[in-house]
């Protein structure tokens, strides 16, 4: 971690198995431990692969939801396009960490029907975290884990043999290597014949902890769903960009924007949402945050818990 001075450092803690095994089982999956020789360490190390983070329960009351509202429209619009011509959209929400991407998502979702959603989420570490989003959306979208649900719908659909062959290995099921143009070849042809009976809404969270090999896959799906009606929506840090400086730009239908943080006038009144009876506090959160939806609230919770927040402040 960096300290307050902006240096790096480093600390430890000693745990027995059973302390850290306890520790871990509410918030992560691991697999099983392990012992290795670790250069400038005397004897085998006992370690515990990280698979996967569990998501993090809700600190307190979340705030209403302000703001964003012509991004709302955007996002609402380019969905309502899809379903109604099957023109194919990758919508691209780009925010630094707690600006509210999620919640964006989460809210121009809420009531929709017509459309079935499915979901993955990105990330830097674990097993397999190449593809693992890929994994997590074809479980969601079959309704069985690994391979086993890619294998059912080859069953039931003629028209997808050989698609099990590829997404398998991709699931770290098989030993055949396959390329991301196999992977975006085989992946479209699963969402063209699901969005037969339904529109599709794709979500990807998270994208710029993605491996190069998923950047290349997304928007190569896309070029393969024409006349589909399946939209594709990505939340992002600006970051992604610097991986992917023409994110979107080989494609003919996209849409793209960034959260900034909020404007003053609705974070105030996002953190005397917040604390309604504490006026004093609900000032010092909306000083302190700078603006930040998700600041916002992690700082309300904490005045409520009674920490002192007077002389906080968030770069």
């Amino acid at each position: 971690y960096y300290d307050k001075g902006g240096r790096r450092a480093a600390a430890s803690v000693t745990l027995d198995a059973g302390a850290f095994d306890n520790l871990l089982q509410d918030v992560a999956r691991t697999g099983p431990p392990r012992e290795l020789q670790l250069r400038g360490r005397e004897g085998d190390v006992r370690v515990v692969p990280l698979l996967q983070l569990a998501a993090p329960a809700p600190a307190g009351p979340r705030g209403p939801f302000v703001g964003r509202d012509s991004e709302l429209l955007m996002i609402g619009a380019a969905l309502n396009r899809t379903a109604q011509t099957g023109i194919v959209q990758l919508i691209t929400v780009f925010g630094e960490a707690g600006t509210g991407k999620s919640r964006l998502v989460e809210e121009a979702l809420a009531g929709r029907v017509g459309a079935r959603v499915v979901r993955g989420t990105c990330r830097a570490y674990g097993e397999g975290s190449t593809w693992s989003a890929l994994g997590e959306l074809l479980t969601d979208l079959t309704g069985l884990p690994g391979s086993a649900g890619v294998a059912a719908l080859e069953r039931d659909r003629p028209d997808l043999a050989g698609v099990w062959h590829v997404l398998s290995s991709l699931l770290g099921e098989g030993d055949t290597p396959v390329s991301p143009v196999d992977v975006a070849l085989a992946l479209a042809r699963v969402l063209v014949a699901v969005a037969e009976d339904e529109p599709l809404i794709v979500v990807l969270e998270d994208l710029h902890a993605a491996a190069g090999p998923l950047l290349d896959v997304v928007p190569a799906v896309a070029h393969r769903l024409d006349q589909t009606p399946v939209a594709i929506v990505v939340t992002a840090r600006p970051e992604l960009l610097e991986h992917r400086q023409g994110w979107g730009k080989s494609l003919r239908h996209v849409v793209g924007m960034t959260l900034r943080p909020l404007p003053e006038d609705q974070a105030r009144a996002l953190a005397k949402a917040l604390l309604p009876d504490d006026e004093v506090g609900a000032d010092l959160v909306h000083a302190a945050a700078g603006g930040n939806p998700l600041f916002i609230e992690q700082l309300a919770q904490a005045r409520r818990e009674g920490a002192d927040i007077s002389d906080r402040a968030v770069a």
